[in-house]
């Protein structure tokens, strides 16, 4: 494998832009002066960005030490005084010691806490470590390839400076982790250690051969959505088919979280997601196409939905660690904070993300609702469209405004103009439930706004296209624009169809045309997801700025500090 793909692949993703410019020197090899002019400003930039990583790790290591009293862990405080050739430790070890409450340190609670605490930092400066390993390689190397190139023999003299940079002599980061590997493996319980291993695991290895799950779940997939297919052609359900939307929504954010570990984007800090390995991803995947599978044959057999619903809702609170319960407990818990967060005051990212599925999804509950009156002549009430309607433009609206009161620039617009953007699309939506009162031309007119206010705010806001880096093929964005434009026109050009020509349409019709809508504005939901992620992974990620996490203290730095 080259190494500027095992570079790519096993780097800390979050700090991208401070690993060797591999790629540019390999295009410079030919050009001595231009060559070394940028192999010194890289070595300059590693090595001042380890220095940076050192201060954190020195302060990461007093904050952990703090779970760790001296009257609880004389041991560990011996070994520091002792052993440890370096002063990083013994300063402190012999520091004041934090005083914790009354019977705190003792609760099981606050025992795996601290058991979570060094394992998280444990993890942490793993990453420092690889950081330090893979640019050691990468200068080895290029300088290697140069010589090879011009035949030449700078290789070995140059390495020699490069190792003698204090990012590759200072040997206190290097014991700061042997530490913390022992302190881990001191205080974590046997039953635990095994899972601890496969975490640490995780930061390096990727699934690369794939573990049959991922078919496992398209087959289960494909059985459950002719289940359900065979069941509301015969006869329609509305609750089976908001449970068949909801079962595709659970599957597609499997299927993103996909494309964004293998487009390494950093989709378990910018959503908070407790998956990391890809291999996990295909076991959720599988999960979520066993669940559809069981829906589409409760459906198929007539089973009652309601009885249904309450064995789902109980198998997602299921307690054993199996079924992967980290990921059924943070949708559960995500899906509430959705829509109690703007009124608890907890309103982040991945609530938002959640609140635009759930507005793309509302389209297809109205056709559901419109299709029961077609088939079955059940007409749905007014009330019951609105809330349909209404309920995830009222949250989108209200996490918004909760969002522009926290923020620190009281004069920033931004979320005021988002605002606007949903009011639009309440107003078009609400004019729809009485186009025959208020007109066509009226309708018409406001859902062509909603439809063009929403399609500038995607390429130009959420997505950001304008002079920004790109993470996927340029081919990809401009099938993204072309798509998102074509789903939106269409639903203008239903609109206006069936109002003009409205005899012409035959219930069978309504109900083709208007799946084909309904999955085409999933497909459009899915690619606006993959790239509103990559944006945020762009915004966070790669400009190290501070975000919410248990490690954001070593992990970003302000942009203050970056430019030091």
């Amino acid at each position: 494998m080259k190494f500027s793909k095992t570079l790519r692949e096993q780097q800390v993703q979050e700090w991208r832009r401070m690993y060797i410019a591999y790629d540019r020197l390999k295009r410079l090899v030919g050009s001595e002066k231009e060559f070394f002019e940028l192999l010194s400003f890289e070595l300059d930039k590693v090595d001042q960005f380890c220095k940076e990583l050192k201060k954190r790790a020195e302060i990461g290591l007093t904050n952990l030490l703090d779970f760790f009293p001296r009257e609880e862990f004389p041991l560990v405080y011996q070994t520091i005084s002792t052993d440890w050739r370096f002063p990083i430790l013994r300063e402190n070890a012999g520091r004041a010691d934090k005083k914790e409450p009354e019977g705190v340190s003792t609760s099981s609670r606050y025992k795996r806490t601290r058991e979570n605490r060094a394992l998280e930092f444990y993890m942490a400066m793993s990453k420092i470590m690889r950081y330090r390993e893979m640019n050691k390689t990468g200068f080895r190397k290029i300088l290697k390839k140069y010589d090879k190139q011009n035949r030449t023999s700078f290789a070995p003299e140059a390495m020699r400076k490069v190792l003698a940079r204090s990012a590759f002599t200072d040997d206190k980061v290097t014991e700061i982790w042997e530490f913390t590997k022992i302190l881990h493996k001191a205080i974590t319980p046997q039953k635990y250690r095994g899972r601890a291993k496969r975490l640490v695991a995780a930061i390096a290895e990727r699934d690369q051969r794939g573990d049959g799950k991922s078919f496992l779940a398209g087959m289960m997939l494909s059985v459950g959505a002719g289940c359900y297919a065979a069941r509301l052609s015969s006869d329609f359900c509305f609750w089976y088919c908001a449970l068949a939307m909801a079962d595709y929504v659970v599957f597609s954010f499997g299927v993103l979280w996909y494309v964004c570990a293998g487009a390494f984007v950093n989709y378990t800090m910018i959503l908070d997601f407790p998956i990391r390995p890809r291999v996990e991803i295909t076991g959720f995947l599988a999960l979520a196409g066993f669940l559809a599978m069981a829906h589409g044959v409760s459906a198929y057999f007539c089973a009652p939905w309601y009885a249904v619903y309450a064995a789902s809702l109980a198998f997602f609170a299921l307690p054993s660690n199996a079924f992967c319960r980290g990921a059924r407990i943070y949708l559960g818990r995500t899906v509430c904070e959705t829509f109690l967060g703007p009124f608890l005051g907890k309103v982040e990212f991945r609530h938002f993300f959640v609140a635009d599925h759930l507005i793309s999804l509302r389209s297809s509950l109205i056709y559901a609702l419109r299709v029961n009156e077609w088939v079955h002549g059940a007409s749905p009430s007014v009330l019951a469209l609105a809330v349909v309607t209404n309920v995830p433009l009222g949250v989108r609206i209200s996490q918004c405004l909760q969002r522009h009161l926290e923020a620190k620039n009281r004069n920033t617009s931004l979320q005021m103009y988002n605002v606007g953007k949903y009011l639009t699309a309440l107003a078009s939506d609400t004019l729809m439930l009485f186009s025959d009162q208020v007109g066509a031309f009226v309708c018409g007119s406001f859902l062509a706004c909603s439809v063009f206010y929403s399609l500038v705010w995607d390429i130009y806001v959420d997505w950001m296209l304008e002079k920004r880096p790109k993470i996927y093929r340029q081919w990809f964005y401009v099938f993204a624009c072309a798509f998102n434009v074509w789903a939106r026109l269409c639903t203008i050009g239903f609109f206006a169809a069936q109002r003009t020509r409205a005899a012409e349409f035959s219930k069978e019709a309504r109900i083709w045309v208007g799946g084909l809508l309904c999955a085409q504005e999933f497909a459009r939901r899915f690619v606006w997801g993959v790239i509103r992620i990559e944006v945020e992974h762009l915004n966070n990620c790669d400009q190290l700025k501070v975000i919410n996490g248990p490690l954001s203290d070593l992990f970003y730095m302000s942009k203050a500090q970056e430019q030091r």
